[in-house]
């Protein structure tokens, strides 16, 4: 994906931290950019190790990120293997006042490529490994849910029925905007989700919520499991949300990654309660987020992807076993 405005150079990434950093030396630095980012991502060689240096596109916002760095703070801090984040600089001179975010650099390899590569005995401990992983994250305690917790933009609330109120309202509108959808659908979608919401709001407890858990954002180092990547998603949710695209990204393609991934997650993680009505309803609020962003980069094939997701979410009664998650006996 092209980056917006001009790029950094080596140069200007050496001063941004050595300014940032003072007790570090620079010795090189190379852009690493992969994916669907659409940010500048820099390998930087210093005396004191590997760092990753993310220069923010030119029309990030700032909350966004510093919420980002913040929640991985959290993770980091409770021993998960997630980079650490050493700044945060909402205006950096060196690139053009871009934001920007330093981190220790995580060896690994993409797990997209590295996992359909392992054995089947390494692939199975990576993916219990993967699941202990997000159990022990969505254990973590958090105050509240909330879309950010930080800065002017910090948006709190009470329960996750007021959470989804809230950006089902904006999601409307957004989709509204782009005709992502026929009018009589996005209205049945909204209807469903805000009853659900309603319906499941009593079971669901404040957790981080990575909302972006794929391959693509996992390492594998040594044919093990060695981390996760990119919080930039991240908002303090209902965990059930993370199973969205595990469900429908990781585990319909390697059904036989979800028993060892579900035990790892048994082991660490909360209980989910009335898990499959919550996850049909992640499963709208994901869509209609994504529907826009697909619109607007003309993605007809994850438009087609998301529209057949919507559907099957709200026309799943209440209780009823999810087609890749045995959700009812292994997490409800």
């Amino acid at each position: 994906m092209e980056v917006a405005g001009r790029r950094a150079d080596e140069a200007a990434v050496s001063a941004l931290v050595e300014r940032c950093m003072p007790d570090v030396f620079v010795q090189s630095a190379h852009v690493v950019t992969a994916g669907f980012s659409r940010h500048e991502k820099w390998l930087v060689e210093t005396d004191r190790g590997r760092l990753l240096v993310k220069v923010w596109s030119p029309d990030a916002a700032p909350a966004k990120h510093v919420h980002a760095a913040f929640v991985q703070v959290i993770v980091s801090g409770r021993g998960l293997q997630v980079p650490a984040v050493r700044v945060v600089d909402e205006r950096a001179a060196e690139v053009d006042g871009r934001g920007v975010t330093i981190l220790d650099y995580l060896p690994g390899q993409d797990g997209t490529a590295a996992v359909p590569a392992l054995s089947p005995t390494d692939a199975s401990r990576f993916f219990q490994a993967w699941g202990a992983f997000v159990g022990r994250m969505h254990a973590i305690e958090v105050p509240c849910f909330a879309d950010r917790l930080t800065g002017d933009g910090a948006a709190t609330y009470g329960s996750w029925d007021a959470a989804v109120r809230a950006n089902l309202e904006r999601l409307r509108s957004l989709n509204a905007l782009h005709g992502t959808l026929p009018a009589s659908d996005l209205d049945a979608a909204t209807s469903w989700a805000l009853e659900a919401a309603a319906h499941v709001s009593r079971d669901v407890r404040p957790a981080i919520a990575h909302r972006d858990l794929y391959l693509a954002n996992t390492l594998v180092h040594d044919d093990t499991f060695q981390g996760v990547i990119d919080f930039e998603l991240a908002k303090l949710w209902d965990p059930v949300y993370d199973f969205v695209k595990l469900a429908a990204w990781v585990f319909t393609d390697l059904p036989d990654g979800w028993p060892p991934f579900r035990d790892g997650y048994l082991q660490h993680g909360p209980s989910l309660p009335a898990f499959t009505t919550r996850l049909a309803l992640a499963t709208v609020i994901e869509v209609l987020s994504g529907l826009p962003a697909w619109r607007q980069q003309a993605n007809t094939d994850f438009e087609r992807t998301y529209r057949a997701m919507i559907d099957q979410s709200i026309q799943r009664p209440p209780g009823a076993v999810t087609d890749v998650l045995d959700a009812t006996t292994a997490l409800g």
